[in-house]
């Protein structure tokens, strides 16, 4: 029950449980947040120095996650990872996949958008000077295109940690995040207790948000 009074009873209520949904969604989004980065930067990086038919094709596979619910995803990847010789459902594993995917978008655009800021020629001449292009890449774009992936990275971690169209398919009572602990007390007469988890978890989001902020200013101030 919502009432219009200040009260520690719903916090008290659900501190008192198990902290294992806010370690769940803090340990998954990590993880997601991690891999979707991972991938995103060389397909952003593609996607911008190489525009041919591959390449489009490409950009064309990595959005088409915005096109897909969440819950059409969780069951497609139940249908695949139900049987056979790769079983993952009821893990933890199969939650950061369908994460991974829904949110790669997001590193993709954000690698995509700050590669669009670098000078070509920067690259160019370093391989001219006898650098190798992966390592070209890693020692030289790549901390160039620090500040877009830390901002991707950051967005894919929020988003994932409210996510619940796809882990209310894919997730088992071991692995219950934040997000279903408020639906299952939405859907029965725990709303005050939904409310104080959504609090908890806007705290939790907000944190990362203003580390990163803080050490970007940081960075770019070193910088000038």
């Amino acid at each position: 029950m919502l009432t219009w009074e200040f009260g520690l009873g719903n916090y008290a209520l659900l501190l008192g449980g198990s902290y294992r949904p806010l370690y769940n969604t803090l340990i998954l989004a990590s993880l997601a947040a991690l891999l979707a980065t991972a991938l995103g930067a060389p397909i952003g990086y593609v996607l911008t120095r190489h525009r041919t038919r591959l390449s489009g094709l490409l950009d064309v596979v990595g959005m088409i996650p915005f096109a897909v619910s969440g819950t059409v995803l969780g069951i497609g990847l139940l249908l695949a990872f139900n049987s056979g010789w790769v079983v993952l459902t009821g893990g933890w594993l199969i939650l950061v996949i369908a994460y991974v995917v829904r949110k790669l978008p997001f590193s993709i655009r954000s690698a995509s958008a700050i590669v669009h800021q670098i000078d070509p020629s920067l690259e160019e001449a370093s391989i001219n000077l006898g650098v190798s292009p992966l390592r070209t890449f890693v020692t030289l774009t790549v901390p160039l295109m620090l500040s877009g992936l830390v901002g991707g990275m950051v967005l894919v971690w929020v988003t994932t940690a409210s996510e619940l169209s796809s882990t209310i398919v894919l997730y088992s009572s071991r692995w219950t995040t934040m997000t279903v602990m408020m639906f299952q007390a939405l859907q029965g007469t725990g709303a005050g207790e939904a409310a104080a988890a959504a609090s908890i978890l806007i705290v939790f989001t907000l944190l990362p948000l203003l580390l990163i902020y803080h050490l970007l200013r940081r960075h770019d101030g070193s910088l000038l």
